[in-house]
C-alpha cells in the first residue's frame, strides 16, 4: 500500500521499497522530522550486491560468524549523495518528501530525514545583511533566500596585496591591514590616493551572479556647519579596470553596500581616499594633515542554492518586512522570522518553496470531523494568543509623524475582557487604515478554538486533507460546531494499520472557562502544552509544544501507574527538547507520562497533564535474523561540509568530529577539539616518476625483499640504467654472481675503448689464454699494457707490432721483416733481419752474455 523512494542528490530515483512502515510530523513554518522502517528482507529482494544503494543500507560481503552471516560495513559519507531525499507514496499520490540526514542499520533499517524546509538551513547570509532586505516584499524576500552567498573579503595586509591591481599615493605598511593614503617628501599626507583591486568569477564555486560591493572606511569626518567633510572615501566599481562607475559614498555601506549584479568575469573595485586637512600638527608637532582609513573591502556573489526552487510564490505578496536579523543567519531562519512579521507561512514541498498567507485548502465543504464518528478528540482548548479586541491602529512613519486610530470591539470586551495591541499597517490614506483596522479586529476578537483529534476513518474512504487545510469540527459532548486550521500533522502506518493525529488551531486557555465567560491567561508561561505520547519498538516517544518562557530544559516522568505524582524514582530523562524517546520497556504494558519545565532560573512548571502509551514490538515471523545475537547498531551519516576557508574555532556550527572539505585547497580537514587537522589523500597516478633515489633508505631493498623474476626485460625501461646513474663503485664482483656475465649477455660493440677507465681491467681480472692474437687488434696492444708472462709465442697475431719506450726514448717495431729499435730521433739503432739473420747495431755493447739468432732455415 505505501512504498519508499530513495533519490540521489540530483533527484533521481535510485530505488522503490515496498511494505515500509513510517511516522512523520509536520507543522507549518517548521522543518519536522520522517523516520521510515524498512525490513531488511526488503531490501535483500530489491538492492542486489551490485545496486548503488548496497553500501548504503550497510551490505558488504558477507563473513560467517557462528554459522551465521554477518554484514560488515564502513561508514562512507559518500552515500550521502547516492541516497539524498525519501519519499512516501500511497499509489502515485505523495505523502511525506524529506532530506535523509542518518540512518539505524539492525534487522529493521530506520532511515530519518526531515521534512524539506531543512534544505533551506545549507544557505548562510553573510554578516550583517538584514538591512538589505528592509522594506521589501515577502515575495521578493523569499525568492531572493533561494540562492547561495559568497563572500571575497579584504581584511588583511596579504589580502590588499594580492587583489590589488593598481594604486596611487596609498600606504600599506605603516599600520598593516590598513590603507591610508601616503605621505610626501615633506611628511605632509597626500590630498588624494586610491586602490583598485580585481576579484574574479572564477574564486566563487556555483558562481550565478555578482551581489554588491561592502566596505568599512573613514567617512563621515566634518569640518565645520557649511565647511567639507575633513577626510571621506569613495567607491567606483567596473567590469573592465577601465570604464568606471561615478563615485560613491551614502547609505549603509558596511550592510547595505554597493549592488551590482550581473555576471561579469571580473570585477574591479576602486577605493578613493581624500583629505582637506594636509597641515594639522602630529604629537610631535610636525605638520602632516590627516589620512582617512580604509579597515576592510568585500565583494558578495550569489552562488547557486540548495536545491530548492520556486514554486507558487505570487509576484508580491503585498506586506513588507523590517528589521530582519541576518549574522550569518540560515534561510530558513531568516524566512520563518519574516513570515512570522507578516503572519504568512510557508512550505517546502517537492523540492519547491511556496508562499501564503494560509497555505491548505478549504475543505469545510467536503467532509465533516465528528467526535465518536471518524475522530476521537484528545484535548480540547482555547487559545488567546491571538485575542484582540482593543485594536491601536498606526501607519508607516516615526513617532507622532504618522496615522493612528483605535478601535474596540465592546461585545468581545463584554465576553472576555479587554485585550489590546498595536499593529502597523502598510497604508497611504486614513480610509485604508480604518478598513485593514476593522479587517483585522472582526477576524482576531475571540479565542481560537483548538482540538488534538486521533482520525479514524475506515479503510479506504479516508478523504483528502493535510496541513494548513479549513475544516469544519463538530463534538457532539460539548455542542461544539466550528471551523479550524490544521495547524500540525501526525501520521504513522504500522502493523495495525493508519493512525493520524491532528492539532486544529491552538491551545492554552481552558475552553470551560471561556464558556463560562471567565478567561483567563496562563499563569506560568512554562506551563507544559501540547504533550503526547505513541508507542514505538520497545519503548514509547513523549512529545510537546515548546515552551514559551525561558525555557532550560524538561524532565519527563514515566510510571505504570495512572494518576502517579512526579519524583525522583519515575524520572527517566532530562533535556532540552521537545520529543524524546523512552526506550527498554516492556511491550504490551500501558505507560504513563509527565512532564516538567525547568526554566533558566531552576524553577519549576507544574506537571503537564497526564498522557499514556504501549509499547509496540514486531511478529518474529516477520523478522529475518542476520545478526545470530549480535547487538544491532547505530550508524549515522555524518556529511562533508564545503568551505571556501577553514572557520575559527570554536564555532557551534562545527562540533567535535566534522570533516569540511576546503575547496580553495581541495583538502578535508577535520576539528580535532582545538584546531583543524588535514586528512592525508593520495592520487596513486600523481606518483609515477616521483620516488627518487634519496628517498629510499640505504639497505632499504635488500635481496631477499625482491621476489624471483620480479625485475624483468619488459620492467626496465630503455636507458632506465646508465652510467650517470650508477655510483662509483656501485657494481663490484661480489655484486655479480658466477657466470652473470657472459658473451651472449654483452652485445656487439658494447664494451669499447671509451667505456674502460684506466687501469680497469688488471692481470687478476683475465683467465690464462683470455687473450688471443684474433682478440687484439691493429695498434692496439701497446707494451706498457702487456705484463710479463701474458703474451707468449702464439699469443700476438699481427702484421705490424709497435712498441714505445716510456717518456718517448724510442721504438721497437716487429714486423715479418724483423725487429727495428729505432731511438728518439727515429734513427735506426738496432735492426735484425727475419730473412738473413743478419744484426745491425749501432753504439756499445755491455752485457754479460749476447745469444746471437740463428738464420732460419
Amino acid at each position: 500500500m505505501y512504498q519508499a523512494r530513495i533519490l540521489d542528490k540530483d533527484r533521481q530515483l535510485k530505488a522503490v521499497l515496498p511494505g515500509v512502515r513510517w511516522h512523520y510530523n509536520r507543522r507549518i513554518n517548521q522543518a519536522s522530522e520522517i523516520n521510515i522502517g524498512i525490513p531488511r528482507e526488503v531490501i535483500d529482494e530489491v538492492v542486489a550486491p551490485d545496486h548503488p544503494l548496497y553500501g548504503f543500507f550497510g551490505a558488504a560481503q558477507p563473513v560467517v560468524v557462528e554459522g551465521a552471516p554477518k554484514r560488515e560495513r564502513d561508514n562512507k559519507p559518500a552515500y550521502a549523495a547516492i541516497a539524498s531525499y525519501i519519499q512516501i507514496y500511497q499509489g502515485d499520490k505523495l505523502r511525506a518528501s524529506g532530506k535523509i540526514v542518518g540512518r539505524d542499520l539492525g534487522r529493521v533499517v530506520t532511515v530519518h530525514a526531515m521534512t524539506e524546509e531543512i534544505l533551506l538551513e545549507a544557505n548562510l547570509t553573510p554578516a550583517q545583511y538584514g538591512k538589505v532586505w528592509e522594506g521589501w516584499d515577502l515575495a521578493d524576500v523569499a525568492r531572493d533566500l533561494l540562492d547561495g552567498w559568497q563572500t571575497l573579503r579584504v581584511k588583511a595586509k596579504e589580502q590588499w596585496q594580492r587583489y590589488m591591481v593598481n594604486s596611487y599615493r596609498v600606504d600599506l605598511t605603516t599600520d598593516p591591514g590598513l590603507v591610508m593614503l601616503a605621505k610626501d617628501a615633506e611628511g605632509k599626507y597626500y590630498q588624494s590616493g586610491y586602490i583598485t583591486l580585481m576579484f574574479s568569477a572564477e574564486e566563487i564555486p556555483n558562481f550565478k551572479r555578482w551581489d554588491r560591493i561592502r566596505w568599512s572606511a573613514d567617512s563621515d569626518g566634518s569640518g565645520g556647519p557649511g565647511q567639507e567633510p575633513i577626510v571621506r572615501t569613495t567607491i567606483q566599481w567596473s567590469p573592465n579596470g577601465s570604464s568606471w562607475s561615478a563615485e560613491w559614498d551614502g547609505g549603509l555601506p558596511e550592510e547595505v553596500g554597493y549592488y551590482i549584479g550581473g555576471t561579469y568575469s571580473q570585477v574591479y573595485v576602486r577605493i578613493n581616499l581624500y583629505t582637506n586637512d594636509t597641515e594639522s600638527e602630529d604629537d610631535e608637532g610636525n605638520p602632516v594633515g590627516v589620512t582617512p582609513t580604509v579597515f576592510a573591502c568585500e565583494l558578495i556573489a550569489r552562488t547557486q542554492g540548495p536545491g530548492v526552487a520556486a514554486g507558487n510564490i505570487p509576484a508580491t505578496a503585498g506586506v513588507k518586512v523590517k528589521g530582519l536579523d541576518a549574522n550569518y543567519t540560515s534561510a530558513l531562519q531568516v524566512l520563518v522570522a519574516a513570515c512570522e512579521q507578516v503572519d504568512w507561512e510557508f512550505a517546502v514541498w517537492n523540492g519547491a518553496l511556496s508562499i501564503a498567507e494560509a497555505l491548505g485548502t478549504d475543505r469545510t465543504r467536503d467532509f465533516v470531523f465528528r467526535g465518536g464518528s471518524n475522530i476521537e478528540v484528545v484535548a480540547l482548548g482555547d487559545d488567546d494568543d491571538e485575542l484582540v479586541n482593543v485594536l491601536t491602529a498606526y501607519g508607516p512613519g516615526q513617532g507622532i509623524n504618522r496615522m493612528e486610530i483605535t478601535l474596540r470591539d465592546e461585545a468581545s470586551i463584554n465576553e472576555y475582557g479587554e485585550y489590546p495591541a498595536a499593529v502597523e499597517f502598510d497604508v497611504e490614506t486614513l480610509a485604508e487604515l480604518e478598513q485593514k483596522a476593522e479587517e483585522f479586529l472582526s477576524e482576531h476578537n475571540s479565542p481560537k478554538t483548538q482540538f488534538e483529534i486521533a482520525v479514524a476513518f475506515e479503510h479506504g474512504k479516508e478523504p483528502e486533507y493535510g496541513l494548513g487545510d479549513k475544516v469544519r469540527v463538530a463534538d457532539p459532548d460539548t455542542g461544539i460546531v466550528t471551523t479550524a486550521r490544521i495547524m500540525a500533522e501526525a501520521r504513522e502506518y504500522a502493523e495495525s494499520g493508519l493512525s493520524v493525529r491532528l492539532e486544529l488551531g491552538k491551545a492554552s486557555l481552558n475552553l470551560q472557562r471561556v464558556l463560562e465567560g471567565k478567561p483567563q491567561k496562563p499563569t506560568d508561561p512554562m506551563a507544559p502544552t501540547g504533550i503526547w505520547a505513541r508507542g514505538i519498538v520497545r519503548g514509547i516517544r513523549v512529545g510537546f509544544s515548546k515552551p514559551k518562557g525561558a525555557w532550560d530544559s524538561t524532565e519527563v516522568h514515566v510510571s505504570t501507574a495512572r494518576g502517579f505524582t512526579p519524583s525522583g524514582g519515575t524520572l527517566r530523562d532530562v533535556g532540552k527538547q521537545t520529543q524524546f524517546d523512552i526506550l527498554e520497556l516492556e511491550p504490551g504494558i500501558r505507560y504513563y507520562v509527565r512532564v516538567v519545565h525547568i526554566d533558566s532560573d531552576g524553577r519549576k512548571s507544574k506537571p503537564s497533564k497526564e498522557v499514556s502509551a504501549v509499547p509496540i514490538t514486531m511478529q518474529e515471523e516477520q523478522l529475518k535474523d542476520y545478526t545470530d545475537g549480535v547487538t544491532d547498531y547505530v550508524e549515522r551519516i555524518s556529511p562533508v561540509l564545503l568551505v571556501s576557508e577553514l572557520p575559527e574555532l570554536p564555532d557551534p556550527r562545527y562540533p567535535v568530529g566534522t570533516i569540511v572539505f576546503l575547496i580553495t585547497e581541495e583538502k578535508l580537514y577535520r576539528n580535532d577539539g582545538e584546531e583543524w587537522v588535514p586528512l592525508i589523500s593520495m592520487n596513486l597516478a600523481e606518483l609515477e616518476g616521483e620516488l627518487q633515489s634519496n628517498q629510499i633508505a640505504l639497505e632499504a631493498i635488500k635481496e631477499e625483499l625482491i621476489a624471483a623474476g620480479a625485475i624483468t626485460e619488459t620492467k626496465i625501461q630503455n636507458n632506465a640504467i646508465s652510467t650517470p646513474k650508477l655510483q662509483a663503485g656501485a657494481v663490484t664482483t661480489v655484486k655479480l654472481a658466477a657466470g652473470a656475465v657472459t658473451a651472449e649477455k654483452i652485445n656487439a660493440g658494447a664494451v669499447t675503448a671509451e667505456k674502460i677507465y684506466a687501469g680497469a681491467i688488471q692481470t687478476w681480472h683475465l683467465e690464462a689464454g683470455a687473450v688471443t692474437a684474433d682478440k687484439l687488434l691493429v695498434d692496439q696492444a701497446i707494451i706498457n699494457k702487456i705484463m710479463a708472462g701474458i703474451g707468449q709465442f702464439g699469443g700476438i697475431s699481427a702484421n705490424h707490432v709497435a712498441i714505445r719506450a716510456t717518456g718517448d726514448k724510442g721504438s721497437i717495431y716487429l714486423n715479418a721483416e724483423g725487429l727495428t729499435f729505432k731511438d728518439a730521433n727515429n734513427n735506426v739503432t738496432i735492426s735484425i733481419s727475419t730473412d738473413t739473420g743478419d744484426a745491425f747495431y749501432k753504439g756499445t755493447i755491455q752485457a754479460d752474455a749476447i745469444i746471437l739468432p740463428v738464420k732460419p732455415n
